[in-house]
């Protein structure tokens, strides 16, 4: 192969390396804010059952049942709030977008080698 030929295979598999790399850092990237998003409502739901049990055990079971009632409906809100937040066109869409994201990553290939194409982008 003449040094040109050369030159532009180690450009395109620099390249390809760099989209590669980039790919992956948006696929984490999603991961890590899906897992926030889903810890989020657990710390939130976990400080509630808490908070509950604190009011129980310094106020007494008729206010601690009542705590404990309302400690149910706000996790109950949070649950419905996550359902209702995936039914909408935009949630809809952004979901597609991740989950496509996501299998386009996992579904490539990690490396070209001499003498494959190049994916095109």
């Amino acid at each position: 192969l003449s040094p040109v030929c050369l030159g532009s295979l180690r450009r395109a598999a620099s390249i390809n390396a760099e989209y590669m790399g980039t790919k992956q850092s948006a696929k984490a990237a999603l991961e890590i804010y899906l897992a926030m998003r889903e810890a989020a409502v657990t710390v939130m739901a976990a400080s509630m059952d808490a908070t509950a049990e604190l009011i129980d055990h310094r106020y007494g079971n008729e206010a601690g049942g009542v705590a404990k009632d309302a400690s149910n409906t706000a996790k109950n809100a949070l649950e419905v709030t996550k359902n209702i937040g995936g039914l909408g066109i935009k949630s809809m869409a952004k979901k597609l977008a991740v989950d496509t994201v996501l299998k386009s990553v996992d579904d490539e290939p990690s490396e070209v080698y001499a003498g494959e194409p190049v994916p095109q982008v």
